[in-house]
């Protein structure tokens, strides 16, 4: 089994009052009322999630300053699951989490974006699709469209034109 097999998440946050449920070819709900990813920007203009490390060695630096000083803004719920939920209703244009310390329960997040119209894009350059093995740990980027999520994690890369 991988991540392409999850039929049915649900997230709720008692933060916020909110309770994301994503059905596998149906989308996703936010407190029952269908919601969607946000449209097509242009990456300077895009807000996003991103999830930075306790310790840092100079190259995860270099590429979180790259990459955020190639958006617009930031913000941060402090709950990964939340961000997902958020880029899925349209709240925020990406979400990131490329430091492979994210534990596999994190894919309903993921599942919501896909089912929201999204793309989730891991640090390989693939789609993202993971094994349901407990000890996996996730490295993503999660955008409203593909070409969004493949220009923030060339930012992130260093790949950018």
């Amino acid at each position: 089994m991988s991540s392409n097999d999850a039929e049915i998440s649900i997230i709720e946050s008692v933060f916020t009052n909110e309770t994301y449920i994503a059905i596998k070819g149906e989308g996703v709900t936010r407190n029952g009322k269908r919601v969607q990813v946000a449209k097509p920007i242009e990456l300077e203009n895009a807000i996003i999630s991103y999830d930075t490390k306790r310790t840092f060695d100079s190259s995860f630096v270099d590429s979180s300053v790259r990459t955020i000083k190639s958006v617009h803004d930031i913000r941060r719920s402090a709950s990964n699951l939340l961000d997902l939920c958020w880029t899925a209703a349209g709240f925020l244009d990406g979400m990131v989490d490329v430091r492979n310390l994210l534990p596999i329960i994190h894919l309903c997040g993921t599942h919501m974006v896909f089912e929201a119209g999204g793309y989730v894009i891991g640090i390989d350059g693939n789609r993202f699709t993971s094994s349901l093995e407990p000890y996996m740990m996730m490295n993503f980027v999660a955008a409203s469209n593909e070409g969004l999520a493949r220009q923030i994690l060339n930012e992130y890369l260093g790949k950018s034109k």
